[in-house]
């Protein structure tokens, strides 16, 4: 099984890359929507209201456009 949060970079047949974001159900588009703290608690969890959020709501990062980029250290 995978992190809940975890990002991962998909490509499509042009060769485009886009985000998703993992959550219990599987993974959703890294493009900053609003999701609901009842519908996605665990995810909630993981990412709190660092991207943004109300009482109710939390947003998840939104990467469209972006290179993510990792850094190893040794």
């Amino acid at each position: 099984m995978l992190p809940i949060g975890s990002i991962f970079p998909f490509a499509d047949i042009k060769g485009d890359v886009f985000y998703k974001v993992m959550t219990d159900e599987g993974f959703i588009d890294a493009d900053g929507s609003s999701l609901s703290k009842e519908t996605y608690p665990r995810l909630y969890d993981v990412l709190g209201t660092f991207y943004g959020g109300t009482t109710t709501s939390f947003k998840i990062p939104d990467f469209r456009g972006k290179t993510l980029r990792g850094i190893t250290t040794i």
